[in-house]
This record gives C-alpha cells, structure tokens and sequence, in this order.
C-alpha cells in the first residue's frame, strides 16, 4: 500500500469532519505494518487514534466490510485495536480510524515470540468473525484456478524460482488439497509486521483489513514465512498449526502463502532482496517446514 501524502490525508480528515464523522488533526506517518499506509492522529481530547486510508474501491470495499468483523473480533478478546469509524468519503476516499496500539514490532521468529504469537492465533478459535469473507473457499479457488498459473510465473523468476516451484509441486502432490475448517478468525496477513510486542507479550495486531472466517492454519502457515527465524520457533509454529486441521492442511496452505510472497516480492521489487533469491529462501524453509511437519 502506497503510504499517503499529508496533503491527502489531510483532505481526508477534513471530509471526515465536514461529514460529523469525527474531528482529527494529522500527526504524522506510522512506520511498520505489511500493507503501511497508516498515520497517526489526535482527536479533539487530545487523544491518539490511526487513521488508514484506501488506495482503490476493492480496498475501501474490503475495509468497509471488516468493520463488524473486527468489533465481532475484539468482543471475543483478540488482541486488534478498536476500530472508531469506517466509511467512505464524498469524495471517494475510503477510510477507517481505528485506535491506536501501543508496542512494535519484532524483526525475529524466536521460540519465546512464537510461544505469544501462538496463544494469539489459538484466541482465533471459533469466531467466525465474517462468514461471508471465508479463506478457506480462498484456497480452494486458488488450488482450482491459480496454482498452475503461479508455479509457472515463480519457476520463471530464475534458478531461486525453480527450486521454489518444484518444492510447492512436490507437497502439493503428497498432501493434495485437505479440507480447512471454517469457522474460525482468520487474519490473512499475520507476519510479524502486523504485530505489536510491549514488555515481551503481543499488545496489538494490526492491518487487519482482510481479516475474515475460515481456518486459523492459514495464519500459522503465513507466520512460516517469517525471513528471520530460529528452527526451534518454527517447529513450535508447526506444532501448533498441525493441530488445527492437520498437517496436510498446514502445509497446503504453506504452498499458497510461500508461491504469492515470491510473486509479491516479484510485483513490489525492493533492493533489500531480489524476488528469486528470497524465493530460494523460501524453498528452503518450505523443505524445512515439510520435515518439521511429517
């Protein structure tokens, strides 16, 4: 998500207040979070809230639709800051202004970080926070429509690519596609970006835009991807994400997130890493993770 200007989110805001939706000041830009874009504010008492701004309708649309998920969501005790409104402005803009978190994230995957990610996403249990926005019909269209077109765009990426690909076919085929549960909170993007750690415990989850019901395995499996983990945590994830809906499960959804992280790294290049090397990162720790798991 392209982070706004303050001449946009301030025009925003100013649509907000002219609506009687709330009175904020910009603060400034809030780093951290996979999808960005999020700026600090303060409302007339002086108070912090977040302020995130939609780039395109299917995103406003997206936002707008998760407002009674996440108050379904915070009513059940998962960790996600309030959100205090949602809407579109009458210029088009989407928006949700959301309170603010305290913490920030962690950049590494220990056994200790992985022990309070996994008593977070164990809270997920049940909610069905969204049943009309369910991940688990998302991996099945996906395993029905995209995986080939993806194992082809990923093998293209390069020697990295290749190795990718061909471990993604490999489980793929041992596992096929077991059937996910449905009725759970599912997040959709839970890296460790999008969560917040204060005094060594999770304070907040953030970007929680696309959250929706289906199987908490598919948050473990996006958890697997973390770039910096120790093995010990990543086998307390496996654990754990094994139990949900077994294995299989685990490390079908594992084939989605790992394959869409290559051609997102592959859309959004940045120069910290190229898209076929992180992908060749990423066929190691799936080998790692399908050992783990078996």
């Amino acid at each position: 998500m392209t982070a706004p200007t303050r001449f946009a989110v301030e025009a925003t805001l100013a649509e907000i207040r002219a609506a009687g939706a709330g009175s904020y000041e910009s603060v400034r830009p809030l780093d951290g979070g996979m999808q960005g874009g999020a700026w600090l504010v303060t409302d007339e008492r002086g108070s912090h809230a977040v302020l995130k701004r939609a780039n395109d309708d299917a995103t406003a649309a997206r936002m707008i639709a998760a407002e009674p998920a996440v108050a379904r969501a915070v009513a059940a005790g998962y960790p996600t800051p309030p959100w205090r409104a949602a809407g579109m402005t009458p210029s088009g803009t989407g928006y949700v202004i959301m309170e603010r978190a305290p913490g920030a994230p962690v950049e590494r995957l220990t056994a200790p970080v992985a022990e309070r990610l996994i008593r977070t996403v164990e809270l997920q249990g049940n909610v069905d926070p969204l049943p009309g926005r369910n991940w688990s019909d998302h991996v099945g269209s996906w395993y029905s429509e995209r995986v080939g077109p993806s194992l082809a765009r990923v093998r293209a990426l390069g020697p990295g690519g290749a190795r990718l690909a061909a471990a993604c076919a490999a489980v793929q085929a041992l596992v096929g596609q077991p059937r996910l549960r449905r009725a759970d909170l599912v997040h959709g993007d839970l890296r460790l970006a999008n969560v917040l750690f204060e005094r060594g415990h999770v304070s907040g989850v953030v970007d929680v835009e696309a959250l929706g019901s289906g199987s908490r395995a598919f948050d473990y499996a996006t958890v697997l991807d973390s770039p910096d983990a120790e093995d010990d945590a990543l086998e307390l994830v496996v654990e754990a994400g094994s139990e949900v809906d077994g294995a299989d499960a685990l490390l079908s959804c594992a084939v989605l997130v790992f394959l869409d992280l290559a051609l997102f790294v592959a859309d959004v290049p940045t120069p910290v890493i190229t898209a076929d090397a992180r992908a060749a990162d990423l066929a190691a720790r799936l080998g790692l993770v399908r050992r783990l798991a078996r």
